[in-house]
């Protein structure tokens, strides 16, 4: 993905603030083994599907297609155009990350630390000078917010 990233400020009184404004595919080519045997099957959702297909003989690559219209924060960080493709993904992973953990027969916290990397991933691929630094704020807060955030719903 290269930027801009097809977003808008959501309007108010939705879930979250930004929204795309067209269907988005993320790849991630080149992810560590660990997270390509942990996607092992395709995971739908209403808002989108995580899989993992190949584009090449033996060159896996993770895709995660988010609708049109799918709401997301950026919780822990300014609004940084570059850190927007990362935040939709990782909003993505973490609204769903039962589902995928169910689905995967996996942990919530495996889930969540696919996310977490991949945002990294993400943020570094559009040379965001702050990756780091948003890395290690969800890394060490992401899973205690995600379950509190699950035992209110």
């Amino acid at each position: 993905m290269s930027l801009p990233f097809p977003y808008e400020r959501a309007p108010d009184g939705a879930e979250d603030r930004y929204r795309t404004t067209r269907p988005v595919t993320l790849h991630w080519r080149g992810a560590p083994s660990r997270y390509i045997r942990l996607i092992r099957k395709t995971v739908a959702t209403q808002d989108g599907e995580l899989t993992v297909d190949y584009d090449a003989p033996g060159a896996p690559v993770i895709r995660l297609h988010i609708v049109e219209r799918f709401h997301f924060d950026v919780t822990l960080a300014p609004s940084a155009p570059a850190a927007m493709p990362g935040a939709a993904m990782h909003d993505f992973i973490y609204k769903h990350s039962a589902l995928i953990a169910r689905t995967l027969g996996c942990s919530v916290r495996a889930v969540l630390d696919f996310a977490d990397h991949w945002f990294l991933a993400l943020m570094r691929r559009e040379k965001f000078a702050f990756s780091r630094l948003y890395f290690s704020g969800v890394s060490l807060f992401g899973y205690a917010f995600n379950r509190l955030a699950a035992r209110r719903v």
